[in-house]
Parts: structure tokens; sequence; C-alpha cells
């Protein structure tokens, strides 16, 4: 409860109370926090506010902050504490308007209004509470909502109108009681006050630099004139590590780096005539005019980067800096200032993304695939409630005689818009967005389902095979997700073969090997897919449990005979072949595109085959026709393999 004296009774009296309260106190009511204040002098306060009379500790503390910066250059009365409780409504009334999406301008006018009612009107008191209120309200409060600092940039423009309002209705009511020189002295008074504001308003607090506001007007301006043959550049440089750096060692030597770094490149901004901002704590932007072509714009980024030092001391401290910058240089004839400054922005980060290139210029192509990216992972959730991931599945034909003895099951997605989508591209993004465990858990459903209806249409059904991504190996519970979906589906584990590939199994990743030998547990087949395009070894793999391998399809080429690499790769092709059977692995070969490379692998012992020439990959739906077409043929149970011991 706020307190302002004890009544006869002896409790304690609050403006709530109509005994006591006055009514001057407060201004017309505000949505929003109702905040308490004592009884204030009817000289520097309106009416009274509504609401519980309980001060905001936050607010009261901005309020003593507010009152004790207008004191260093301002004389304030503070008796009685009656300023303090005037700035502590007003404090009250901007963190409702900037947390209010439906605030309304004449609020924050009547803040401005009652700035001046309460003699708080010299310039430097009101520039200088324009400054403690932009940079200081929102984290002094609290207030973390994104939008909140566009908000607040409108409300005090609000706030320097309603000074303003306040200011040219005083100098009307004073009428031609005032003399000319007099009312001439409150206009050039208010013009400086309007230049103050809006430099404050339009310039970085720390650096006096321009803000984005008067970024994106000076690029305005320069695409407004003639465009004929006229070009404009714009580069955003961003230091490297300064939150890291300004973590460990606070925000005020961050803010000393931030001028040291403002010096340096006001002073080339000045000397080649070019536009500089400030904006985003850390990036600085350059505006060049009248460039001629990318290059002009590069030599600006690679003059500003070098500027920046290798360090700066501050207090005995060796700072190190380094920058990165993106760039972008366009004709002014149909472009617009956002657009070109977001180009500038995503080719900054391109450069923070690679480790050797420090300039990265704006590629309209490298754009488009960025933008089709984010889209693309952005539908992937939605795509898979709708159930447009699918599987095709292609023949795995056993070579001596050409028997249908597994399919390969090969995830699709047809996207509404952009049609049928590689898995090249979306395997992918469903690693990057997390997607892939569940993503792969459907596929794997969807895969046991069709194999256990194969079992239903021949004594020895193909078995299906399934690609596993390294994510989805490094997760302890995934021989248990396996388990279970056998389980729910009825597909005999020796039924179901799980495909890695050798780059995922020969990095040193915890636990996949653990999680292999689970997996071989279940009865479930194992095989090393891309086999040739890594770094293991046929010695390394008899270790493993693992019951075959997938030859890369670079191989095939060794037994082309029109093809250079027949000498290396003809020897190569039957001496991995033996040595496999020597550790009891099978050996399937992919990307078998003709009849003689057909007849050449099944001639040198080569166990199973994948490829156009043997079949395509095909819909659920024209498997059964398959199956049933090569029952005959399949003899013996491929698939049912003894467990390789460990």
């Amino acid at each position: 409860m706020g307190r302002s004296g004890n009544d006869p009774n002896g409790r304690r009296a609050t403006v709530a109370d109509p005994a006591v309260a006055d009514p001057a106190v407060a201004g017309p009511a505000v949505p929003g926090p109702a905040v308490a204040v004592a009884v204030a002098d009817p000289a520097i306060a309106g009416p009274a506010v509504p609401g519980p009379a309980v001060v905001d500790p936050a607010v009261a503390a901005f309020a003593r902050e507010w009152l004790d910066e207008i004191g260093r250059v301002h004389y304030v009365v503070r008796r009685g504490g009656r300023a303090r409780m005037v700035l502590e409504r007003l404090t009250a009334t901007l963190s409702a308007l900037v947390t209010d999406e439906s605030w309304q301008a004449p609020a924050a006018r009547a803040v401005g209004a009652e700035l001046f009612a309460t003699n708080i009107s010299d310039p430097d008191a009101l520039s200088r509470s324009i400054d403690l209120l932009r940079e200081r309200l929102l984290p002094r409060l609290g207030i973390t909502d994104p939008r909140a600092p566009d908000r607040l940039a409108r409300v005090l423009a609000q706030v320097n109108a309603g000074f303003i309002e306040a200011l040219r209705e005083q100098a009307q009511r004073a009428g031609e009681d005032i003399n000319r020189a007099e009312r001439e002295a409150w206009r050039e008074k208010q013009q400086r006050l309007q230049a103050q504001l809006h430099h404050a308003l339009s310039h970085d607090p720390l650096t006096g630099l321009p803000n984005r506001e008067s970024l994106v007007q000076r690029l305005r301006e320069a695409l407004d004139g003639p465009s004929t043959g006229r070009r404009l550049g714009v580069c955003v440089l961003k230091l490297e590590r300064f939150e890291q750096l300004e973590h460990s060692l606070g925000s005020r030597k961050g803010d000393q780096l931030l001028l040291a770094v403002a010096r340096a490149l006001r002073g080339l901004a000045v000397a080649g005539g070019y536009f500089l901002a400030h904006l985003n704590r850390d990036e600085f932007v350059f505006v060049v005019e009248g460039s001629t072509a990318e290059d002009d714009v590069a030599k600006v980024a690679d003059l500003a980067l070098r500027t920046l030092p290798d360090a700066y001391r501050i207090d005995h401290h060796e700072i190190p800096v380094s920058g990165k910058a993106g760039i972008v240089e366009h004709g002014t004839a149909g472009a617009d200032a956002n657009e070109l400054l977001r180009r500038a922005r995503m080719a900054l980060g391109w450069a923070m993304a690679e480790r050797h290139s420090q300039v990265a210029p704006f590629d309209p192509a490298r754009s488009a695939e960025d933008v089709l990216r984010h889209e693309l992972s952005g539908d992937m959730p939605r795509a898979r409630r709708r159930g447009e991931f699918t599987l095709a599945y292609q023949p795995l034909v056993r070579l001596r005689d050409g028997a249908v003895i597994g399919m390969e099951a090969l995830a699709r997605w047809t996207h509404p818009v952009h049609g049928p989508v590689p898995p090249n591209r979306f395997i992918p993004l469903a690693v990057d967005t997390g997607l892939i465990m569940s993503l792969g858990q459907d596929l794997l459903e969807q895969a046991c389902r069709q194999a256990t209806r194969w079992s239903r249409l021949a004594p020895h059904p193909p078995m299906v095979s399934v690609n596993l991504a390294v994510a989805q190996l490094q997760q302890p519970s995934l021989p248990a997700l396996v388990e279970a979906t056998l389980d729910r589906t009825g597909l005999r584990p020796d039924r179901l073969q799980l495909e890695i590939t050798e780059d995922d199994l020969i990095r040193p990743h915890d636990g996949i090997v653990e999680t292999l030998c689970a997996l071989a547990d279940l009865g479930v087949r194992l095989v090393l897919d891309d086999c040739g395009t890594g770094h293991s070894s046929l010695a390394m793999l008899g270790t493993l449990p693992i019951h075959g391998v997938k030859l890369a399809a670079g191989f095939l080429t060794g037994i082309d005979p029109e093809t250079p690499a027949l000498r290396s790769n003809a020897r190569m092709l039957p001496t991995l072949i033996r040595m496999a059977h020597d550790l009891n692995l099978d050996i399937t070969a992919e990307g078998i595109d003709e009849p003689h490379q057909v007849d050449r692998l099944a001639a040198l012992g080569c166990d199973i085959g994948q490829g156009y020439q043997l079949g395509r990959p095909l819909p659920p739906g024209e498997t059964a026709r398959l199956v049933a077409e090569s029952r005959d043929r399949r003899g013996a149970d491929h698939s049912t393999v003894v467990p390789r011991p460990r």
C-alpha cells in the first residue's frame, strides 16, 4: 500500500482513501499497471490515477534514476518527493503503453504534456529524459517483448509531440501579453527541442551514429532520385565474438570497444564520403552511393575490416578485434531500401558461416536456395502430419538366378507447390530441424507394414531394406523403437535390413557400435552402404556386427571396357568380393544400369545387384506383382542369416 500519512484512528492513509486522496495528484487514467503515488502538490500533478496504491519496485527505482538524471542538468524541486511521484506515474504510463499493442497516441502525448507542465522543460533535461527512456526503460522494467523497442520509439515520438503541443498551447495562452521577442524565444526553443529529440530518436545513443531509422531513410532518399544508370552499394559489417567478449568482460568494456570501433569507421566514412550507421549493437553499415560495380563495395568492406586493428587496449586489457562483412550492389531503378538491407544482411550471414572468407557478396541464386530451404524446413512438419512422405521400393536381385530377394525402401516427398523433392535435399533438412527421428520412425513403420503384406504373397517373401541416418544411430532408444515397430507390424526381424552409410559408421560417434550390436541381437540384418567412399578397411569391418556391404556405384566403372579406370578397378573388384566372402559378408553392387555389368558381376561372384537394369523404384501398389512373379525363382530364404559373432 502506498503511504502518505496517518489518520486520527491510527491507520495509514493512501491515495485510494477518499478521505485523504488529493484529486490533483494523478493525471487521466491510462491502461496498464496501477501505481501508487503519495499525495503530491497540485502544481505538478493532475487528477488521481485509479487503482490500488501499490508502487511497483521496478517502477519506483526507475523513477528515482530518472529524477537523478534530470537533476544533473536541471534544478528539480525534490521537497516531499513530489517530483519523484510524478515520474513514478509517468513511468507506469509508459510501461503500459509499450506493452500494449492497442496503445493510444493521445496517452503518450499526455506524458509529454505533463513533462512540460512539471517545469522539466530544459532542453538538456528533456534530451536526457528521452535518452534514458529509450536506453533503460525496457531492461529496467523487465520488458522482453521483441516488439516493445519499436513501440517505444513510436511512443517517444508522441511524447515529443505532446511536449511541443503543450509548449505551443502555452505560447498561445500567453497571447498578446507576450511581446514579439519572447514569442521568438519560445519558437527557437521549440525548434531546438525538436531538433534534439529528432537526433535522439534517429541516432544510436552510444556512438552517436545514425540508427536503423536514419539508415532506411537515407537509402530511400538515394533511391528516389533520378535512376538512369545510377547504382548503390550497401556493406554490413559485424564484429566477431562480440557477445562472448561482452559476456566475459562486461557491458562497460563492450561500450568502450564499440566507441573505439565507431571512431575508426567514422574516419573512413568521412574520408570516403560514405554514409555510416550503427545498428544491432555490434553491426555497422556503410552506404556507398555512385558505385559502378560490386568491386567498389567490396573495396569499402576490405578497407573497413583493415581499419580495425588486431586488438584494442581497454583498461589494461588487450581485446582482439575482427569482423566480417556482407555486401550488395544494385542499380537504383526499382530497388527497395529494406530489401537492399535484407540482402546485405543475408550475405553477412554467409560470411559469418564461412571459416576462410571475410567478405561475402549477395548471390541471388544462393538466396533463392536459402529461401527454398527455409520454406521446405517450415513445411516438413505439416507434410509429415498430412502423410506426404511416402516410400518407393527398388528390387534387390540375386545375381546368380535373378530372384528378387529384397527391396530397398526409398523415401519420397511430393511437395504441393514444388513437386518432387529429392531425398538428398529433405533428409538433411530433417536432420537440421530435429524431425529425423519422428520422420524416420514413420518411414520404418511404412516399410515394415509393406513387407508384412509381401509375406502373404509368397512362401519366401523379400526382405525390406531401410536406410538409417546417423542422427538415428546416435539415439540409444533406436533398438527399442525398431523392436516395437516389428511387434506392431508383425514383421519377422530377419525380413528387415537396415543400411548404414560407411562415413556414419567410421566417424567416432559415441555409442553407435553398441547400438548396432543391440540391433543385431534383435535378428535384423545390418548392411554397410556406399562402401569404398570412406576410410574403412575390410579388416575393420570384420569386427562389426554387420551382414553385408553395398559397393559404391563408382566401382562399376572398373567393369566397363571403355572406361580408363579399367585396370585399377578391374583388379580391385574381384579382391573386394573375395575378401568380403572370407568375412562371411554379402556383397551388393548398386548403380547397375547396363546388361554387361550384370553378367560381369555375376561372374565375379557378387551376390546381389541393384539398379535401373534390374528394376526401377516402384510405388507400393506395384510391388505385389513383382513379388508374385519372382516367388518361383526365389528358392532358399536368402535373408535368414545367423548373426555374426562380435
